[in-house]
């Protein structure tokens, strides 16, 4: 069974910590983990990833998304199903962290 490891950079510039998500997922995928990349649609890592063969979900998050039911619903579900996150900004492990109260 392969580890399933999720990242989660849902901003929409580029820049270290997105160069750094990147190359790290791509690293993992190339390795043989099973990986998931949770980002903004249309962003720069989106425009990065399609070229790739990462699974992506889509979560626009901002600073009050953690109040989002569908949002903490849907990351929720998303995390079940891994072994690890890793996580950019603050906004986004405010959302994760309240995401995983619902299990």
């Amino acid at each position: 069974m392969k580890t399933k490891v999720a990242f989660m950079n849902s901003h929409e510039g580029w820049g270290g910590g997105e160069k750094w998500h990147f190359e790290a997922a791509c690293y993992f995928y190339s390795i043989g983990y099973d990986v998931t990349f949770i980002c903004r649609h249309g962003s720069v890592l989106h425009k990065k990833l399609l070229d790739k063969e990462i699974f992506c979900q889509f979560i626009k998050v901002t600073n009050l998304s953690f109040l989002n039911p569908y949002k903490l619903f849907l990351l929720n579900s998303l995390l079940k199903k891994a072994s690890v996150l890793l996580v950019n900004s603050p906004a986004d492990n405010k959302l994760a962290g309240v995401s995983t109260l619902f299990n």
